[in-house]
């Protein structure tokens, strides 16, 4: 195997290798990286299924101290394998060789030991094999986890492994998974595992980092075993009195014989671990042994256990009951009201930690950011507070912390966490689907809802959750069943600002159902009853849903009316932020219909926040604009508006309207005629969507990409990206995105001279399109067959195709009518019709379109000077190539580029025939041969380089 190149990793050297597998160090040829690969050892087909579910099981751990793994392959001959880190350095059995390692080092080693293991069962994966062979540590100190997520050797039906009598012949076959001396006992009996299993290697690790010696040691593999059931190791003090007391607890814990007696987390270990840490002095000087689960009668005698008493905390009662009604009205999304019983609930108890956090999580929904990290800030300056809560607390105040910085993964990571604790998980599912939404992780969040309700089928506000995130999912059949039983749990319940909750998102629901009527007498309703409570947030909602229901009804007295009492009423309410969204929302509702006044409110909106420094809702209401401003061609104004929007979304972690932000402000340069800025916008969003968007996202970021390639003049990297973007919207059941990728990938095709597999790729879009009623793909296809008889030099037929175009409703607003239009020029031109073309191209190139910089003018003037050379007006013909060439030098369009230069020497030009031949010899050294081949034999580029030969022959 040395020496072979398997796929682009060149073999260098052999690692390892057991019963299992072989590892190799091997040399990624195309990124210059080393790495390790792994063969099966075996050449069954189990063990080879076996190491796919090796791979897959270990690419779903990211973290830190676990390598990772790059990719699963298969080589020539069939054999699979997959590529992981390499990790330089020393594995700890090597640094175990010379004895114990310093307390500081196996602090470090177990810590990184923990947490690695705390993700991986997070995740589900069972290590089964912990000791310190795979457990590495580099040069530079870090500690590295190896071999995770091993499905070990198949079980077969050999009654030894399963009726608990353990043989020799067992041990030395292989059917015990794991390596003796450091297999838990359940797992030495072939039981089946969990994560405690992990924990008591660990256990073992841990005291051979005392002690420098296995706690469990026998002449032959199966003694070692047997002595992991019946032998009860000293305390590793007693081993090595240098080792502290503190840490026999720990370990002696993680050897319980009984699964029930040990740590029941990796969490808990590392907790404890970082507890103790953080005592050292005290055990330094006291050595307390405090008697607790007594291990051994010899363990109780010598070592005994150490705990850290502390009583938890109970806050005071009438404290607690504004605490869990404020809890209550953050998850129903009445988070005024939450900030009101929360705030009351740290009054009469400061010392209320969760309180306080939950203080911070309404703040933040409220938009304030300045308050919620002052609580937090409270809560850091107090460490005693936190300490004394349990673990399934911290859990959540740890979650809420992160929330507050914006980071909602690990929010997220918490909240996962917090499940194994939680006796009531309903809410825990809760919290997670919340913080999935801000996350903008739609699916998480519908799956962790449905898990609420399916746990407790009363809660009444994880149905309210449920039906409002089906809603905005389109699922409304879904949704109205959510809402309606919400709203029958809320009334059973005399929760009336619940109730208000179900009918406002009934009454949304009905809105964009287009149910005016219904949506109206709901909305009515459920505004008295907020009246009623005297609860603005819920007010203000609900008179901006009527405003844009009047925007709807072409109401437009009722419109301003009803929002302008919804301003009114959050001004008067003390809550500007609110009043600040309840413009934006007002906005957009005349998005579509008067963006004049949609201007207006959002530019109000803008000025509330900022002298608020609301930022969240800032960036909101800079998006809108920009949004508005790119739909109105004023690319310049939006941009300065979407860059600092996608910056802040970027960096709070609201990845949902980051991605907008990105892809609107990418759009916006690319229309404006930038496409470096916009690349450089698309490329850098790229590693974050494909780690956690949709595949929506990734494969509109790549359609995306495909396009500014595709104006670039590099048809071939186009062509990658959109095929990319129509696995991604196939592999998402996204109809309509498939069909779009195939009407892209057509325009890439034909550019590289294959216009019949581009006119097969339009043939099947045009067939999804009409089963899907997509009128604009339709004409988008049609479009591109004006194109491509144009390409072949067909122009009677193109003039047909363009017609057609525009009886069936021309695509893209301004830029596809100036798109149809020149290219109907040249069509006329070639059909003889030379001044009629003219005429039009005079039209095109001096209208205000707001297309004058940006795609497609650039292709306009290109096609008009081929015109203007048909009617023998060089002049115009010059100028317009000329410009079309200054525009193609600035998007570094090699391709387009080499055209306008020969149409300028065509139109006597006397200095641009030399540089066009060379401009065709660079995209001949750019592209693929093949590629090349096929393009200078594309009917209209073969005839352009024929004229510019018949003109240098003549001169």
């Amino acid at each position: 195997m040395l020496g072979r190149t398997v796929s682009h990793y060149r073999i260098e050297d052999c690692l390892g290798q057991g019963g299992m597998g072989i590892v190799y160090l091997a040399t990624d040829v195309q990124l210059q990286r080393r790495v390790a690969i792994k063969f099966s050892a075996a050449g069954e087909d189990v063990e080879r299924q076996r190491l796919q579910a090796e791979a897959r099981a270990a690419s779903r751990l990211t973290h830190p101290a676990i390598a990772h793994i790059y990719e699963l392959g298969q080589a020539e001959d069939g054999q699979p394998f997959y590529v992981m880190e390499y990790v330089p350095g020393r594995n700890l059995s090597e640094l175990l060789a010379a004895g114990p390692l310093e307390v500081t080092t196996t602090l470090e080693v177990m810590r990184a030991l923990a947490s690695a293991l705390s993700e991986a069962h997070r995740h589900g994966v069972v290590h089964r094999d912990i000791k310190p062979a795979n457990i590495r540590v580099t040069d530079s100190g870090e500690v590295k986890v190896l071999d995770f997520g091993l499905a070990k050797t198949s079980r077969r039906a050999d009654a030894s492994v399963h009726d608990g009598t353990l043989t020799a012949s067992v041990v030395e076959s292989g059917l015990i998974e794991g390596t003796p001396g450091y297999l838990s006992p359940e797992q030495a009996m072939g039981k089946p595992l969990d994560a405690r299993s992990d924990l008591f290697s660990a256990g073992c690790v841990l005291y051979q980092c005392l002690t420098g010696k296995r706690p469990f040691v026998g002449d032959s593999l199966l003694e070692s075993i047997m002595l992991t059931h019946g032998h009860a190791p000293p305390a590793p003090s007693l081993v090595n009195r240098s080792a502290p007391a503190w840490l026999d607890a720990i370990a002696l814990r993680l050897l319980q014989k009984d699964p029930g007696q040990r740590y029941q987390s990796a969490e808990d270990l590392l907790a404890d671990l970082e507890a103790g840490e953080t005592r050292r002095g005290v055990f330094a000087d006291r050595r307390l042994w405090l008697g607790a689960t007594v291990v051994t009668a010899i363990a109780a005698v010598s070592a005994g256990w150490w705990f850290w008493l502390s009583r938890p905390y109970v806050p005071k009662p009438e404290a607690t009951r504004w605490f869990e009604a404020g809890s209550s009205a953050l998850r129903d999304g009445t988070f005024l009201k939450a900030s009101k019983a929360l705030g009351e609930a740290v009054r009469l108890d400061p010392d209320f930690a969760l309180a306080r956090a939950h203080l911070a999580e309404a703040w933040i929904e409220l938009d304030d950011a300045g308050r919620a990290k002052d609580e937090m800030l409270r809560l850091q300056r107090s460490p005693q507070l936190v300490k004394r809560l349990g673990k399934a607390e911290r859990l959540h105040l740890e979650a809420i912390e992160y929330l507050v910085t914006g980071d909602h993964r690990e929010s997220i990571g918490r909240y996962r966490s917090m499940l194994a604790l939680a006796a009531e998980k309903a809410q825990v599912y809760m919290d997670l689907g919340q913080a999935c939404e801000r996350a903008g992780d739609s699916v998480c969040a519908l799956e962790s809802y449905r898990q609420t309700v399916k746990l407790d089928p009363q809660y009444a506000a994880g149905h309210l959750r449920l039906g409002l995130l089906q809603r905005r999912m389109g699922k409304n059949a879904e949704a109205e069943k959510s809402l309606r039983e919400a709203e029958r749990l809320y009334q059973a319940g005399s929760n009336v600002e619940g109730l208000t909750e179900a009918q406002y998102g009934l009454g949304a629901l009905q809105s964009e159902r287009a149910e005016p009527a219904r949506a109206r007498e709901t909305l009515e309703k459920a505004l008295d009853t907020a009246r009623m409570t005297g609860n603005a947030q819920q007010q203000v909602k609900i008179l901006m849903q009527l405003a844009s229901l009047g925007v709807k009804t072409a109401d437009e007295q009722e419109t301003r009316q009803r929002a302008q009492q919804a301003v009114d009423l959050a001004r008067s309410a003390g809550a500007e932020n609110l009043a600040s969204r309840a413009l934006i929302s007002l906005g957009g509702a005349f998005f579509q219909t008067d963006k004049a006044e949609a201007e207006r409110y959002y530019i109000q909106a803008l000025d509330i926040a900022r002298r608020n420094r609301a930022a969240a809702t800032e960036a909101r209401a800079l998006l809108a604009l920009g949004s508005l401003h790119s739909t109105t061609g004023q690319s310049g104004m939006a941009v300065g508006e979407l860059e600092p929007a996608a910056g802040y979304f970027r960096r709070a972690g609201f990845h949902a309207e980051g991605f907008r932000a990105s892809v609107l402000l990418g759009r916006t340069k690319r229309k404006d005629g930038d496409l470096e800025g916009a690349e450089r916008v698309f490329t850098e969003l790229l590693p974050e969507t494909e780690k956690i968007g949709t595949r929506e996202e990734q494969a509109l970021l790549h359609e995306a990409i495909g396009q500014v390639y595709l104006l670039r003049g590099a048809f071939r990297a186009a062509a990658r990206s959109f095929d990319r973007a129509n696995e991604l919207y196939q592999a998402a059941g996204n109809r309509p995105g498939t069909l779009f990728s195939l009407i892209n990938r057509a325009k890439s095709t034909w550019r590289l001279g294959d216009t019949a597999g581009s006119r097969a790729l339009l043939t099947e879009a045009e067939t999804l399109a009409a089963g899907a009623n997509l009128k604009s793909a339709t004409g988008d296809a049609k479009m591109e067959r004006v194109l491509i008889a144009l390409s072949e030099n067909r122009f009677a037929d193109a003039l047909a195709a363009a017609n057609a175009v525009e009886a069936a409703g021309i695509p893209g607003g301004v830029e596809g009518r100036l798109r149809l239009e020149s290219a109907r020029a040249l069509a006329l031109a070639g059909t003889s019709r030379a001044v009629a073309a003219m005429a039009l191209c005079g039209k095109l190139l001096h209208a205000d379109t707001g297309a004058q910089r940006g795609w497609p003018m650039p292709e306009a003037r290109l096609e008009c000077a081929q015109v203007a050379l048909a009617a023998r007006d060089q002049s115009k013909a010059q100028s317009w190539a000329g410009q079309a060439r200054q525009d193609f030098e600035r998007s570094r369009n090699p391709e387009a580029l080499w055209r306008s230069l020969a149409l300028m020497a065509l139109s006597g030009s006397p200095w641009a025939g030399r540089p066009a031949q060379a401009a065709l010899g660079e995209l001949e050294k750019l592209w693929d041969g093949q590629d090349f081949k096929r393009y200078v034999n594309r009917p209209d580029v073969k005839r352009l380089r024929e004229q510019l030969g018949r003109m240098e022959g003549a001169s």
